[in-house]
């Protein structure tokens, strides 16, 4: 018994420590997280490795994608329009991934430091709010979720390049294949980031709703002023100022690699659908890449849309506050200071703006990018209807 719970200690011991290490390893940060300290830390060697590896990954990947080009003029006598797609579309992908390491190595201390401080944030709200499970619990599907889409895509990836690759005994070739792997995935890990932190300001968004009503209820009940109250209603609008503070940055920090994600992930669907009937040798081959290319297609557009769900929720959370607020008409209007701050509240909540906008200009809403891919579909129909009218 002792020997089986020593064991078991430290298979966690190690399953923590790889779980700390493991986003270093894919590119993803610098930063692994000290449980003895509590706190995300990182030095010159961490550093170095992040930025060496995506350096490295990237120039990988350019190798790799020339070859591909190379070979594909080679092996197929296409229109030259389909080739010029293809080019366009792997310049796309290149952008992205260079896109995507840039901003990983730019916004990495901030996204870690945006860590911490929403977990300082959470601890300060529970010394004040009572845990609530059904809040918690409330988008836990959607993290499973998400999870599974992303190493979903990140295993049928790995898979497809090991499989289609040449020299596969090779040492040297199936670090070089799992390294194209990683940096053409890690916009999907980044995303994941982006719905992290998104999860952990909408809860506390809720937590704070719920305060507020509580607040209401409990000055309705009342019959003489409460000072407390008024204070307890000032420190829901600081938290919530905070926590606007974090979600501004946030989206200023992945307006463009989210902008960039749904563009390549379109564009890359069309060139698929137009590859599959143009270049195919049969009906059945058509078949099966339309299929497998809709199936990961409708994956990526599921871990997009929870995204979108996730940034709905937050800014419903606003409605839900102004609704709150609401509940204090009751009070007695002799409570000048709970009304002052009510008022404060009201005002301070109707000229913050949450919308997710690309430098305030182009609305980046499900609306927009339904209109964008039915665009692109309509496109690439009437390209495939002029080469087969060409045959």
């Amino acid at each position: 018994m002792v020997f089986s719970t020593t064991a078991k200690e430290r298979f966690s011991k190690y399953r923590q420590q790889i779980i700390s290490y493991y986003h270093i390893f894919m590119g993803l940060t610098s930063y692994w997280y000290c449980k003895e300290k509590d706190k995300y830390q990182r030095n010159t060697g961490s550093r170095l490795f992040h930025i060496m590896l995506n350096v490295v990954s990237l120039f990988v990947m350019c190798f790799k994608l020339q070859n591909f080009i190379e070979e594909f003029r080679k092996a197929q006598a296409l229109h030259p329009l389909i080739t010029l797609l293809f080019e366009m579309n792997n310049r796309l992908r290149s952008l992205l991934v260079a896109h995507t390491v840039l901003h990983v190595i730019r916004y990495d201390r901030l996204i870690t430091c945006m860590r911490m401080e929403l977990q300082e944030l959470k601890s300060h709200c529970l010394r004040e709010i009572t845990l609530r499970p059904d809040i918690e619990a409330r988008f836990k599907y959607l993290f499973w979720a998400k999870l599974l889409f992303l190493y979903y895509i990140y295993i049928i990836s790995l898979v497809m390049t090991l499989t289609t690759a040449n020299n596969v005994s090779s040492i040297w070739q199936i670090m070089m294949n799992i390294a194209f792997v990683n940096i053409n995935g890690l916009w999907y890990f980044v995303l994941f980031q982006y719905f992290e932190i998104i999860w952990k300001i909408c809860c506390l968004f809720y937590y704070i709703e719920q305060h507020v009503c509580h607040i209401a209820q409990e000055a309705v009940a009342t019959a003489v002023p409460l000072e407390g109250l008024a204070r307890k209603l000032y420190w829901s609008l600081r938290m919530h100022s905070k926590l606007c503070v974090c979600w501004l940055q946030l989206q200023n920090g992945f307006k463009w690699q989210i902008f960039l994600s749904r563009l390549v992930n379109v564009t890359s669907n069309s060139t698929n659908i137009f590859y599959a009937f143009v270049s195919s040798a049969s009906i059945y081959q058509s078949l099966l890449m339309l299929t497998m290319g809709s199936l990961s297609y409708l994956v990526i557009t599921l871990d997009l849309y929870i995204n979108d769900y996730m940034c709905d929720m937050t800014v419903n959370s606003f409605e839900g506050l102004h609704l709150a607020l609401k509940e204090f008409n009751g009070v007695q209007h002799t409570w000048t200071a709970l009304h002052l701050q009510c008022e404060e509240f009201s005002l301070y909540l109707c000229n913050r703006k949450v919308n997710l906008k690309l430098a305030g200009a182009l609305n980046m809403d499900r609306k927009a990018w339904l209109s964008l891919i039915s665009t692109l579909a309509t496109y690439s129909i009437v390209l495939i209807q002029v080469h087969l009218a060409n045959l």
